[in-house]
């Protein structure tokens, strides 16, 4: 990945840079982004716990373009047309979020400290059925911790304060989406197949938009 403004490597310098961030504002909206498995969400766990603000996580995973089913039947449809730039476009897991409803969530919690959501995605049964609610407390500075893949392109990326990309090793990340697949091969082929084609060429063309690259020590799990 290309070099980046700054550097961080541990998790104290890069609370304490967030902090110096948030104390200039009142509402701090960082972007959490990185490739699948880097660690996003365990980061912004981890932040959550050590910060000295009011914290909040916006998963960008709640805010998806179809139900699962309706993709998968839009991608059926462009091989069946064989028209390549359809393909590509379709199977293309950036084009698999709604981004304009993500902005809206963000515009909302800088105005109103509040946004209300009812069509997220629904983890257990691939619907976009589900009721996502996120708000800040009133009157106190707050960090919005925005977790997902692709936030380094606009016009989401001007909606963020602040970019951060997690940058742990890609055989790291392949080892946990091998773990995440619970012993479905094929899932995990398929997954793999899009992130050499599609997410790989992303972040080797955006990796230097964001504002910190942070690069974290492997968990022990990693280095077995």
């Amino acid at each position: 990945m290309c070099t980046t403004k700054v550097i961080i490597r541990t998790i104290n310098e890069l609370r304490q840079r967030l902090e110096s961030e948030a104390a200039q504002k009142n509402i701090l909206i960082a972007g959490i982004c990185g490739l699948a498995g880097a660690g996003k969400t365990t980061l912004c766990r981890q932040l959550t716990a050590i910060l000295g603000f009011n914290i909040v996580h916006l998963s960008c995973d709640r805010f998806s373009s179809q139900s699962h089913a309706e993709r998968q039947a839009s991608i059926d449809r462009a091989y069946a047309s064989g028209i390549t730039e359809h393909i590509a476009f379709t199977e293309n897991p950036q084009n698999w979020y709604a981004y304009d409803d993500i902005i809206t969530a963000i515009r909302a919690l800088r105005a109103n400290r509040h946004y209300s959501y009812n069509r997220a995605w629904n983890r257990k049964t691939g619907n976009l059925d589900g009721h996502y609610n996120i708000t800040l407390p009133e009157n106190a500075p707050s960090i919005v911790l925005c977790d997902g893949i692709y936030l380094l392109h606009e016009p989401v990326s001007t909606a963020l304060d602040l970019t951060i990309l997690v940058d742990a090793p890609v055989e790291v990340t392949v080892q946990r989406g091998h773990k995440r697949s619970n012993g479905n091969t094929d899932h995990f082929m398929s997954m793999e197949r899009l992130r050499q084609i599609y997410t790989m060429p992303y972040f080797k063309a955006l990796s230097g938009q964001a504002d910190i690259l942070f690069q974290p020590e492997p968990a022990p799990s990693d280095c077995a």
